[in-house]
């Protein structure tokens, strides 16, 4: 397991987790495989090791598993973020991989249904290639529930989730 970056902290500002239904019914509003959608990134250009990215999230749950419980260990992570140029340097993963501990978010209720809001703070990113003045690349979001199903789009059917492309300059 990777270690997680010191320079890289997760803001996870939980706008709300609510419960969709309470009372006596226990069906899923959603389906019970996570879903993700990022709803901004902040700001789309960026200065070469300055700048930090605010990426927010908005996800649901039909069964409500999302977040790491006390027994699930210190070295677990449930949310990684990873740069699309991972594999165009010769550069370790560290450099292109954010990796994050989601707190149980399960509600106390009969209905475990969640959505909600979270917000992750990359403090930097840098442009690697030695000659450019700008690179473009985007981020892939993987958010895994406890029973490890990964976050599917909440628009679409694509596989991934992805962030909108981001210029970093020098």
């Amino acid at each position: 397991m990777m270690d997680m970056p010191k320079n890289i902290f997760l803001l996870l500002v939980v706008g709300f987790v609510l419960a969709i239904i309470s009372g006596c019914n226990q069906e899923p509003v959603f389906p019970v495989e996570p879903r993700v959608e990022v709803l901004d990134i902040q700001p789309r250009v960026v200065k070469s090791l300055q700048d930090s990215i605010l990426i927010r999230f908005r996800f649901e749950d039909g069964d409500g598993n999302i977040g790491l419980l006390p027994e699930d260990g210190a070295d677990k992570v449930n949310l990684t973020i990873i740069d699309s140029r991972i594999n165009d340097f010769s550069l370790p993963d560290e450099f292109f991989v954010y990796e994050y501990r989601i707190p149980n978010l399960t509600p106390d209720t009969r209905n475990p249904s969640i959505q909600g809001e979270f917000t992750v703070k990359i403090d930097f990113t840098k442009v690697f290639s030695g000659f450019a003045t700008s690179e473009e690349f985007r981020y892939q979001i993987k958010l895994e529930d406890r029973d490890g199903n990964i976050a599917k789009p909440i628009n679409g059917n694509d596989e991934a989730v992805y962030t909108d492309f981001i210029e970093v300059v020098r």
